[in-house]
């Protein structure tokens, strides 16, 4: 991060910062330059071609990456822990491009901060890795300090994204950040395709989970609204634990080896319209679960302690 405040105090400095609302940014050229002297607001169009960082590449301003297609611009990151570090206040936008990790190099494929706005759009995540200490592997970490409450806004905003192949999740939501997640897929992330934590909140819907972990898990106090989906595979469907009370609505959970759904200590919440299919055990709750049931197609199974 001291590199890309330094590149950015160097362009204002030298009068390098541009003025320019659209800036066309070229196969080879420098993007981490191109991101330090764009103008807050601007919109760098990245032709389609592969965009080696071996730096984090750092979004201090509100600007916008828009490639030529997912499969088109592909930016490849060795960087050390992230590839792309959102911490700037004002609305950071990417589109119609894949971000991934190099698999030799541990990390997470973005993060951002808390009091941060991120809008994806067309936007594949894939790669992340965990390091020996087991920090990182996500595609999209949505940070947070411990005990941030609820910022009363949609913070980050997903449509037509592909979270795949990231060793811990591809969506990681703490408390402080709300997400809206629309039309969009999971596939073989390692421990959660989509993952709220703490005081997280948010909704999924009309989205795919395939062959994740755990398909959607929610813990902490987290009210996250989940509907419309379909997972399949995984070792779970949905997982809901400690005092997490989501709603869970109209989702169809098939092929899930231990349970399509498990809630365990005290979760509660709504949990209706639900099909479960081609699972040997359908809804798991423990003894002291509360979740409101109606409407649901699955076996149901509770536990007597």
């Amino acid at each position: 991060m001291a590199l890309a405040v330094l590149a950015r105090i160097t362009a204002n400095l030298t009068g390098a910062t541009g003025n320019r609302r659209s800036v066309p940014v070229g196969e080879g050229e420098d993007l981490l330059a191109a991101v330090a002297t764009a103008a807050p607001g601007a919109t760098l169009n990245l032709a389609a071609g592969e965009y080696r960082l071996s730096h984090s590449l750092v979004l201090l301003d509100g600007i916008t990456l828009s490639g030529a297609g997912r499969e088109e611009t592909r930016l490849v990151s060795s960087a050390t822990d992230v590839s792309v570090l959102v911490i700037s206040p004002d609305l950071v936008g990417l589109e119609q491009l894949t971000v991934s990790r190099d698999h030799a190099a541990p990390g997470s494929v973005l993060i951002a901060s808390a009091s941060t706005s991120v809008s994806l759009d067309a936007v594949t995540l894939e790669g992340a890795r965990t390091s020996s200490d087991k920090r990182g592997g996500a595609g999209l970490d949505l940070a947070s300090a411990s005990g941030t409450t609820s910022p009363g806004r949609t913070t980050v905003q997903l449509t037509d994204v592909v979270l795949r192949d990231n060793a811990w999740a591809g969506l990681a939501v703490g408390g402080g950040h709300r997400v809206s997640v629309l039309t969009s897929r999971f596939a073989e992330n390692g421990q959660c395709g989509a993952c709220f934590i703490g005081a997280a909140e948010g909704s999924i819907e009309r989205s795919r989970f395939t062959g994740n972990g755990v398909g959607v898990a929610v813990v902490g106090t987290s009210t996250a609204v989940l509907g419309d989906n379909r997972i399949a595979g995984g070792d779970v469907g949905i997982q809901v634990g400690d005092q997490a009370t989501p709603t869970i609505s109209g989702n169809r959970v098939s092929g899930s080896k231990r349970a399509a759904l498990i809630y365990t200590d005290t979760a509660g919440g709504v949990l209706k319209g639900t099909t479960c299919s081609g699972v040997d055990v359908g809804i798991v709750l423990s003894a002291k679960a509360l979740p409101s049931l109606s409407g649901n197609d699955c076996t149901l199974a509770r536990a007597s302690k």
